[in-house]
Parts: structure tokens; C-alpha cells; sequence
């Protein structure tokens, strides 16, 4: 019998289009095998409105018992793309513009083609670490 302890995680697909059907998720499929590659066990998938308070309760009752959440949606340009806002305060921390993540986007749109809605996308809760998605 082995003592390992298996570690788990949970993904929350975040995203009015999600659920309309006018976006597919290819997200959870794509995370569940490369966690599954890794020794990762994903015991459970959630899709949710752009929905503050959901956002938050979701995340804080699926971190409380999985080793790992991941969340996809909800960090574009527009106004109702409130996740990484609601994951501040699921966390209790300040949403900051992200240094890394500014210089990223300058680089990417060009000086001129940045606006604050494109800009809004660099902003992280304090601490968060960035994960390349070339």
C-alpha cells in the first residue's frame, strides 16, 4: 500500500459565451490531459457565469479541497472579463498592473495600438506569477 498522497485539482471554465454556446471550451479537455501527463488527478470541471460573487465562491470552496484550481475565461479586454479582479479578492489581495504582463502587451499590440481595455489584460493579483502562452 503505498503512502503517496494523490494530488488533485479543479478547473473553472468563467464565461457568459461559454455557456450561450456561441464559444466552445476546449480548456478543460486540454488541462485534464496534460494534468492527468504530469501524475496531477482532476476530480472535478465547473463552468460558471462572468459573475463576481460566483467567481469567488466557486474558487474559494474548490481551492479549500483541491491541491491546485485553475481557472480559463475571463481576461480579455472587455468590461464583463472580471476574473483576475475576482480572483484578487477571493484572495484577499490588491489587483496591480503587472509589469511583465504590460511590457508583453506593449511588445505585442505596439506603443501606438495600446488602449486601456487592451491594457486592462496585464492587470494580475499582487504576487501572481505569469505562465508563458506563446
Amino acid at each position: 500500500m503505498s503512502d503517496a498522497k494523490i494530488v488533485t485539482a479543479a478547473v473553472i471554465v468563467i464565461g457568459n459565451e461559454i455557456l450561450s454556446g456561441r464559444t466552445k471550451d476546449l480548456n478543460l479537455g486540454y488541462i485534464a490531459t496534460g494534468l492527468t501527463e504530469i501524475g496531477v488527478r482532476l476530480t472535478e470541471g465547473r463552468f460558471i457565469p462572468d459573475v463576481e460573487a460566483t467567481i469567488i465562491t466557486t474558487l474559494n470552496e474548490l481551492r479549500a479541497r483541491h491541491d491546485y484550481v485553475f481557472t480559463t475565461g475571463g481576461i480579455g479586454p472587455t468590461h464583463d472579463d472580471i476574473t483576475a479582479a475576482s480572483v484578487a479578492k477571493a484572495f484577499g489581495l490588491p489587483l496591480i498592473l503587472h509589469p511583465v504582463a504590460e511590457k508583453l502587451l506593449t511588445n505585442h499590440y505596439g506603443p501606438e495600438n495600446i488602449t486601456e481595455a487592451r491594457m486592462r489584460m496585464a492587470h494580475t493579483p499582487e504576487g501572481a506569477e505569469l505562465i508563458d502562452n506563446p
